[in-house]
């Protein structure tokens, strides 16, 4: 069983309610290549709208995955700011293999190249929840 950080923005049902689903090795890598290409991560905090209520709400956090209780919100800057620093990445550079199935649910892994143009379109629209699921 693989695990896949689901992103979230807005509510179902809701206009302007999309989802993005990314393995957790794309995940950890990308934000590495980010980092290496001029992003400098605001911080993440744990979103109240996904669990129960805790003491550190609302406190800065890592961009480490966690279940949905735990989920995570990354503000619209911060995930601009992503999209741009995946886009400086050099996809030629970046193995092209895949897709192939990573999960019971259907998720296809396209692998790492078109997880970053994905990741870096998502990220563009602005802030987004995120967890992992499997």
């Amino acid at each position: 069983m693989a695990f896949i950080v689901e992103c979230v923005r807005g509510r179902p049902g809701e206009p302007g309610f999309t989802t993005f689903d990314i393995s957790t090795f794309a995940w950890d890598k990308l934000l590495s290549l980010a980092r290496e290409h001029g992003w400098k991560p605001l911080g993440c905090v744990y979103d109240t709208g996904f669990g129960a209520s805790q003491p550190h709400w609302g406190q800065p956090t890592d961009y480490g995955w966690e279940e949905w209780l735990y989920a995570k919100r990354i503000s619209d800057d911060d995930a601009r700011n992503l999209a741009e620093a995946l886009r400086s990445v050099d996809a030629s550079a970046l193995p092209q293999g895949g897709p192939f199935l990573i999960s019971d649910s259907g998720f296809v892994d396209p692998g790492i190249a078109a997880s970053a143009r994905q990741l870096a379109e998502f990220s563009a629209d602005g802030g987004f929840v995120f967890a992992v699921d499997d």
